[in-house]
């Protein structure tokens, strides 16, 4: 066995360990030595873990960049949580483009006329590359875009447009969603997601076509590292758990309070201004600080 895939199996161990004595720790006797995937809440005995039934789950996905933070089965990750990744794939691309970040990317050049060819842009520190793909465009309009472009070449007095392939921004949004939902998990425990919220929760993620819930997602306009992320426990304008991913904000149910969000979110303008409270740190691991809590509250009272 290499030395990777052993870490990988004793994460899964400790992971799936961590999960089942939390769950014991809050009294759900009926849970003890399982493991509750966090995403469809079906639970699986240890051998699950050595079976490959339970894997590990990156918040956000590896690669846009994520560690690995707990498990979910393999129903909800990788078949469920590809689909979405995809689209932040995407979304992820264009935003790069956008930015004057180094890449690589696919897209067509549109001429004045809306005669399009198929293109590779490769963007370097100062400079941006363009080279034709005949075998992806129509013969005809590639070789009238290029005589196009080739007719213009040192003059200004000319326009084009760059197409790159769009992205399904419902899904992308949902994505977004299931990251922040799968970090509360592992920050917080299955204290935060044991309730009618996060059923609400894990049923939209589940249909993401589905507009069961509006009002989660809001991007800041204020210059933010790319890579920031942190969760916060807000009091104002109304209590949430705010997941900040970058310029991406979710806003979460916080358990605690009781409060449905996506109703006090369409009576707040501009809510993500507003927005104050008790910062944490993304989550390592099976942390589930919550849960650690709620079972030292109920042994004080018990």
């Amino acid at each position: 066995m290499g030395g990777r895939r052993r870490q990988h199996d004793q994460l899964r161990q400790r992971f799936f360990q961590a999960g089942a004595d939390s769950l014991a720790s809050l009294g759900l006797i009926e849970a003890a030595n399982r493991y509750v995937c966090p995403q469809c809440v079906r639970a699986f005995l240890p051998q699950a873990v050595e079976a490959r039934a339970l894997t590990l789950e990156h918040a956000p996905s590896r690669r846009l960049g994520g560690k690995a933070i707990t498990l979910t089965c393999v129903d909800c990750n990788p078949q469920a949580g590809s689909r979405l990744e995809a689209a932040l794939m995407r979304e992820r691309q264009l935003e790069n483009f956008l930015r004057g970040k180094p890449g690589r990317w696919r897209g067509k050049l549109i001429t004045e006329d809306d005669i399009g060819a198929s293109v590779t842009i490769v963007a370097e520190a100062d400079v941006v590359k363009i080279a034709g793909l005949p075998r992806h465009s129509n013969p005809d309009a590639h070789r009238t875009a290029f005589d196009y472009f080739e007719r213009h070449v040192g003059r200004s007095d000319w326009r084009f447009k760059v197409q790159l392939p769009g992205y399904d921004r419902r899904r992308a949004a949902i994505g977004h969603l299931r990251t922040a939902y799968i970090a509360a998990f592992a920050k917080l425990g299955y204290a935060f997601l044991l309730n009618p919220l996060g059923a609400r929760l894990r049923s939209q993620i589940a249909n993401p076509e589905r507009e069961d819930m509006t009002g989660f997602l809001a991007t800041t306009r204020l210059p933010v590292d790319p890579s920031a992320r942190a969760l916060a426990i807000c009091d104002a304008p109304f209590s949430c758990l705010a997941v900040q991913m970058g310029r991406r904000v979710v806003i979460l149910p916080w358990p605690p309070s009781g409060v449905d969000p996506y109703d006090a979110v369409q009576h707040t303008g501009d809510a993500l201004g507003k927005m104050h409270g008790k910062a944490m740190e993304w989550p390592t691991g099976m942390e589930l600080v919550l849960d650690k809590l709620v079972a030292a509250q109920q042994a004080r009272l018990g």
